[in-house]
């Protein structure tokens, strides 16, 4: 679930895109509307909302999957849902249409999470369905932006927010994945990055082992690390084309920094692929360091 809080957009340095979309959608509905009745009381409990959201299944993700989470997480992680719900219903009365996404968007990140989990056993997982999982892994934190839709009556632009959030999700992930390989691979988790290696070196693997050194060679000097960030940047700059019509102001210059972000990350790559395969630097975890935005 790291692209929710891994990956950074402008506007705002240092916030995630769930708390940044619902503040840019609110912002511009208010202005256009021309009031303020109550709107900074409501964003505040959106993004709250949103927060415990974020932190309840943050706990789920990182410290449940070993099995062996203590009973008082468990319970952290109830209540957290619980106060995400009290939050919103301050806004939104019982049977408003609101919940009937609630409920789909928690109910989509928790079977998609043990999706993710099987889909990543297998070395031969088809990539397209990988990608649909991880953004469906995300489904959550659109929550906040499908309640800023709900309460200005913009129901026609929520579409544009699920495909934003699919695609940046799905893309911002497989940074996550470029970064976190061996880490992965150590655990026995193939990702979107290594099982995308798989496709293009049957040499990584080889009677069910792991070939590291391998792997990281062909992100190196292969170019399978470039090809993935192309495939990411891809998917974020087909998102913020998603979300175009809705004129945020802030949008551009965002998009803008993790296009630039993307291409460093390329060069990066580059310029390690170039090292590795004149013999002057290691094959390890050298050019993907910058590989979280």
């Amino acid at each position: 679930m790291s692209p929710a809080d891994s990956h950074r957009g402008d506007n705002g340095p240092g916030q995630p895109y769930w708390i940044l979309l619902p503040s840019w959608l609110h912002a511009s509905y208010v202005k256009r509307k021309r009031t303020k009745t109550g709107d900074r009381t409501f964003l505040a409990d959106v993004l709250t909302a949103q927060y415990c959201l974020f932190l309840a299944f943050r706990i789920r993700d990182d410290l449940m999957d070993d099995g062996r989470t203590p009973r008082i997480l468990r319970r952290a992680v109830d209540r957290l849902i619980l106060d995400a719900g009290k939050i919103f219903s301050k806004h939104f009365p019982p049977g408003a249409a609101f919940w009937r996404v609630y409920g789909k968007c928690l109910a989509g990140t928790t079977s998609a999470t043990v999706e993710v989990d099987d889909l990543q056993r297998s070395t031969e997982t088809s990539l397209p369905a990988l990608r649909k999982a991880y953004a469906r892994v995300n489904s959550v934190f659109r929550v906040g932006s499908a309640a800023v839709c709900r309460r200005h009556s913009r129901l026609a632009d929520y579409p544009m927010v699920r495909s934003f959030s699919d695609r940046f999700s799905a893309g911002c992930q497989i940074l996550d994945d470029l970064a976190d390989i061996a880490e992965d691979l150590g655990r026995g988790r193939w990702n979107y990055a290594a099982n995308f290696i798989m496709r293009g070196s049957r040499a990584a693997a080889q009677g069910g082992r792991v070939d590291l050194k391998r792997v990281t060679g062909s992100l190196l000097s292969g170019g399978a690390g470039i090809a993935l960030l192309g495939e990411a940047g891809r998917l974020i700059g087909n998102a913020f084309s998603a979300i175009e019509p809705l004129g945020l102001p802030h949008a551009a210059p965002c998009r803008r920094t993790y296009e630039e972000s993307i291409d460093a990350m390329k060069l990066e790559l580059f310029t390690a692929g170039i090292a590795v395969r004149r013999g002057h630097a290691p094959i390890g975890r050298a050019g993907m360091k910058g590989s979280r935005v």
